[in-house]
């Protein structure tokens, strides 16, 4: 971070401040999932899917920084165990095929952050509420050869102002997408996709209260797959 110094009595600018912070966190966990699938009709197929939580201790690696003296910031000292578990989870689906061309697919995925252990000496507000995602798909089939598809999925990631700062925010976001593959060979295909992730501005609280927080990626994918016959 860039800095500029104010003259507290005068509102002047004295001087300017760089400070550099280069941390690793990383865990592992295992984590139990059952899911169950059911065809109702040769058009309409649904599937329910559990995830239980699952426990995770990040452990900081990090470069001797001076942000890590700053209150709240703790957590990126070199050797700082932070406990951030992955929440459960409880998905469903449901695709149908209106005619032979086309399939219609909905989705959403339930997290149960408020049940989560999460490590209350970080500096971190923990006070997420549940979050879940929702999301629809279509596909169709232009051609013998071709495939189109496109989808919109919507987030709530369960984040509020008080848990926003400026090195973690979840904000709710939209996520829009378009693909197609393309059978090139009997067996070879070829697969493109473009999408948007915008996301809903958030508003800190706090030392906070004056930061808006914003994200907006874009996402290409380009990929291939053959299939051969075995006899």
């Amino acid at each position: 971070g860039d800095f500029t110094v104010i003259d507290g009595s005068t509102g002047t600018p004295i001087d300017t401040l760089s400070r550099e912070l280069h941390a690793d966190k990383s865990a592992s966990g295992f984590g139990a999932v059952v899911s169950l699938d059911y065809r109702f009709s040769p058009s309409v197929n649904a599937a329910l899917r559990y995830e239980t939580a699952t426990k995770l201790e990040f452990e900081t690696e990090a470069e001797p920084s001076a942000w890590a003296a700053l209150p709240g910031l703790e957590s990126f000292t070199d050797g700082y165990e932070q406990r951030r578990d992955l929440p459960a989870v409880f998905g469903a689906g449901v695709e149908v095929r209106p005619c032979q061309r086309s399939l219609v697919s909905l989705s959403m995925n339930y997290y149960f952050l408020e049940n989560a252990d999460q490590g209350e000496d970080d500096g971190y507000d923990d006070n997420y509420e549940n979050g879940m995602d929702i999301g629809l798909g279509i596909q169709y089939e232009a051609t013998p050869r071709l495939d189109l598809s496109t989808g919109y999925l919507y987030s709530d990631l369960g984040g509020s102002d008080t848990t926003y700062n400026d090195l973690e925010f979840s904000i709710d976001a939209h996520f829009i997408g378009v693909g197609a593959r393309y059978e090139a060979s009997p067996g070879f295909g070829i697969t493109a996709s473009v999408a948007n992730l915008f996301c809903v501005e958030g508003e800190g609280a706090g030392v906070y209260e004056d930061s808006r927080y914003n994200k907006d990626i874009w996402y290409f994918g380009l990929g291939a797959g053959l299939s051969i016959p075995t006899y």
